[in-house]
């Protein structure tokens, strides 16, 4: 038998293994709770620490933490290390802070969805759906881009026997069918086998490769004598400014977070001892795979093909290819295959969930057994498009969408922030800043202008929550009634769960 034809029965092996996980979940789900939307979208609310460090591991960390960031620092140096320290230190603060009170009263309100929030809050159908569509639309075209990833990790691995089409096919129903049979609960069971999968395989490759080439030292000496700019500041593209890392620092790390697949971990969380697991998920993950894994492997590949690689983010599986037997080599791929299935998954499931939750249920009540039917119906749809993007992508329309898919998510942050800890935030004040957010980002984006040399994003950033603030404080306030539901009411099961067992 060939090399490749090992290596990809070694991955159809683990798709079926994933598979498995899905049925399994399924009839457990049965079990459980045969028609329940909270057991289905959320795992009933009873998520443990262990499952939802992985979980939020493996949703977080997508193939780019296996592939693309390993491409970044080739082409941009150590600079983009601003990534693990600005996402490790924020989104671990956010998570502390505003997840923590989004759980306390998530339980206690039952909401399923993020935007339950924030319409409880601000009592508005209107922004309901606005923050749903945002969370929604942006996702989709991002879990595509998960399929290009996983795909072309097959066909490499591979050596181009399996065709990129084959491969996509192969991971749309896999990751469809355990996603919509088994729910929350066949997401979180196979993100514990994925998160783990994707670790212990990037510390492997790096180990594999540092050792052919001489250990860790022997390539930071000959990387600062053929390189130096790789280790400086603004770094041998010149991509780190002052601006890039105003960007880094203020604007993605919001945006990162406020995807829904993050924040509906903080909803599904058990207790609090989960979402403090969920917390240490982040830098832990961002440590290994953006400060150390990534750039080593970076320099590796750059001592071994030079500067000119047209395809940086192939540059892990070039390595393993050179210097590593194929069917080993695909072993480690599976990395990269798990990074993109535990983030494609959780994806595709909180996007049905939206739908059903913040559009239909706003226009039609249904029973929990038509709305489990509407949420795997529409996991099924959402699969088909994501399919119909990554096989032939619309270029322009992709290319600005993702380009700003993080920056209009962080739009969301003065909902939630101000939300739970600025009391005279009302509808009006978020809805305006919300709405001018997005249209100056995608203005600035669409027209490729950056207003007195400031980017458009931090425009957008700035004057949204400039105008949340200052429409607040001019309009009419929350009733008080309002408030004492949610606001008072976060406050209180908070610094209450502090001094009880939760």
């Amino acid at each position: 038998m060939e090399s490749w034809t090992i290596a990809f029965v070694i991955i159809l092996a683990y798709l079926v293994f994933m598979l498995i996980i899905g049925a399994w979940s399924y009839l457990k789900s049965k079990k459980i709770a045969a028609d329940s939307t909270e057991e289905y979208f959320l795992m009933g609310k009873n998520i443990g620490p262990f499952l939802l460090f992985w979980t939020t591991l493996a949703t977080m960390q997508s193939t780019f933490a296996f592939l693309g960031a390993t491409g970044k620092f080739y082409v941009e140096g150590v600079g983009f290390l601003v990534l693990a320290l600005s996402q490790g230190v924020l989104m671990s603060t956010l998570t502390f802070t505003v997840g923590y009170r989004l759980w306390a009263l998530g339980k206690d309100r039952n909401y399923l969805t993020p935007a339950d929030f924030i319409d409880d809050r601000f009592r508005g159908k209107d922004l309901r759906m606005l923050v749903g569509f945002v969370q929604a639309f942006f996702t989709l075209f991002y879990l595509a881009m998960q399929f290009v990833g996983s795909s072309q990790a097959i066909t490499g691995v591979t050596q181009g026997h399996v065709s990129y089409l084959t491969a996509l096919v192969l991971i749309v129903i896999v990751t469809g069918v355990y996603t919509a049979l088994g729910g929350m609960r066949a997401v979180v069971w196979t993100d514990l086998v994925q998160g783990l999968i994707l670790m212990f395989m990037s510390i492997a490759s790096v180990l594999f490769i540092v050792s052919k080439l001489g250990g860790v030292e022997a390539i930071f000496t000959k990387m600062l004598q053929t390189n130096p700019d790789y280790f400086r500041i603004p770094g041998p593209a010149n991509a780190y400014t002052d601006v890039k890392w105003m960007m880094q620092f203020l604007v993605l790390p919001f945006g990162l977070w406020l995807g829904p697949q993050i924040l509906v971990r903080m909803l599904a969380a058990k207790d609090k001892r989960s979402i403090y697991a969920s917390a240490a998920a982040i830098p832990i993950s961002q440590l290994w795979l953006f400060g150390i894994a990534a750039p080593l492997l970076a320099m590796a590949g750059y001592l071994t093909y030079g500067s000119n690689v047209k395809a940086p983010d192939q540059i892990v599986p070039m390595l393993l290819a050179d210097y590593l037997p194929i069917v080993v080599a695909a072993v480690l791929l599976s990395g990269a295959i798990a990074a993109g299935m535990s983030t494609v998954d959780s994806m595709i499931l909180v996007i049905s969930q939206i739908i059903e939750k913040d559009f239909v249920a706003q226009f039609k009540k249904v029973d929990h057994k038509t709305a489990l039917r509407i949420g795997r119906l529409t996991t099924f749809l959402i699969v088909l498009i994501s399919f119909l993007i990554a096989y032939r992508p619309p270029k322009l329309l992709v290319n600005i969408i993702i380009g700003v898919t993080y920056t209009a998510m962080a739009q969301l942050a003065p909902a939630f922030i101000l939300g739970f800890y600025w009391k005279r935030a009302n509808r009006e004040g978020i809805l305006t800043g919300l709405v001018a957010g997005l249209v100056i980002l995608l203005t600035t984006k669409v027209l490729n202008v950056n207003p007195l040399g400031i980017p458009g994003f931090l425009w957008a950033f700035t004057i949204n929550w400039i105008l949340a603030m200052v429409v607040s404080l001019i309009t009419k306030p929350t009733p008080e009634d309002v408030l004492k539901q949610t606001y008072e009411r976060a406050h209180q099961l908070v610094y209450g769960a502090k001094k009880t067992k939760s």
